[in-house]
């Protein structure tokens, strides 16, 4: 059971690739663009409430100026199989976005799609194994996605750190399709009831129990549909009952359906706000700011720790013990809300 807690489950960041490859088209056919929208995220209610999230508009997942997704061809013969960088026309903001490259014959398998095109690795080897990265950093950079709104200068969030995939037929000229997300989201929500003034620098996650980063790979013509919806169903009902006992042999098995292979680097993922508000951070008030923070499926589901850094005070660590209603649940968000003046976790 320790061996299967620390495998590094990935799984579900291109479980979704394979939506649709029973109804893919067989005869041969180009495309060279794509129309790709993006979905909304459940789970807990925000609080008062290059992909980023809309937390004020319901979760509405929207493009970032400059997202580029990944376009694979697969054919059975893993050597016809194509892999290429498409690039969108998005302004941040937008919901729906265009994406073009040249033009890329359909294999006998079908299309695929990955987001964001950085963090696949270009290249499709033997058994039409695709390769992804997951990193320690997320930079929520120097620009408020929310100025403008009653939440300007309260949330904070990589623009580029939403991960989705998706499948689609052909469709002449192009192909329109809705990507799904794959990574959960924790929805760090801090305040300050001392009001000391206190700017954070840095939010860092680290998972006691399983590594957050590293480099996994699947084949992809072994997923099928129904592996995201079951694996995503199997994280449901252990965060409504807490049976691990159920949960960690069935996520086992599926992996092994589906070829999946990882190598897990590290435990801790960081969300970087030090170019925030003019280099200056996120002041913590009394009230809510929001840090949010996609994590791989099955992350949380043991004892993990919240590291908060300061520009103008010492680091703080925020131990949370192991409850299953932080397990990451592919597009799920889940909140934990800690008053740092106690640290108490509310």
């Amino acid at each position: 059971m320790k061996k299967t807690v620390q495998f590094f489950g990935l799984m579900c960041m291109v479980a979704v690739l394979a939506m649709g490859t029973v109804s893919c088209k067989k005869e041969t056919k180009t495309v060279s663009s794509f129309d790709i929208t993006l979905p909304t995220i459940g789970g807990d209610p925000f609080d008062e409430s290059k992909a980023y999230i809309d937390l004020v508009g319901g979760g509405l997942m929207k493009w970032y100026q400059g997202d580029n997704v990944m376009m694979y061809s697969i054919d059975a013969d893993y050597t016809n199989s194509i892999v290429q960088e498409f690039v969108g026309d998005a302004s941040t903001g937008d919901a729906r976005a265009h994406f073009q490259g040249s033009p890329m014959s359909v294999g006998s398998v079908g299309f695929f799609a990955f987001y964001p095109a950085s963090k696949a690795i270009r290249e499709i080897t033997e058994g039409n194994r695709a390769s992804f990265i997951v990193g320690d950093t997320q930079d929520c950079g120097a620009t408020d996605l929310y100025a403008g709104t009653s939440y300007a200068g309260r949330i904070y969030m990589d623009p580029c750190g939403y991960v989705g995939a998706a499948t689609c037929d052909v469709i002449e000229p192009y192909a329109s399709f809705t990507l799904d997300a794959i990574f959960g989201y924790l929805n760090v929500r801090l305040k300050d009831s001392g009001n000391s003034g206190k700017r954070i620098k840095s939010v860092t996650i680290t998972d006691e129990t399983k590594h957050l980063t590293g480099t996994m790979s699947i084949s992809i013509p072994a997923l099928k549909s129904t592996d995201l919806a079951a694996m995503k169903q199997l994280g449901v009902n252990y965060k409504a009952n807490g049976n691990m006992d159920v949960y960690l042999p069935a996520l086992n098995a599926k992996l092994q359906e589906v070829g999946y292979r990882a190598q897990g680097i590290g435990n801790s993922v960081t969300l970087n706000c030090s170019k925030a508000n003019g280099g200056s951070g996120a002041q913590i008030t009394s009230s809510n700011k929001f840090f949010f923070i996609p994590l791989r499926p099955g992350a949380l589901i043991g004892n993990f720790k919240i590291t908060l850094e300061y520009f103008n005070a010492d680091n703080q660590v925020i131990n949370v013990p192991a409850n299953q209603k932080y397990i990451m649940i592919p597009g799920y968000n889940t909140n934990i809300t800690i008053d740092i003046a106690t640290g108490n976790i509310q």
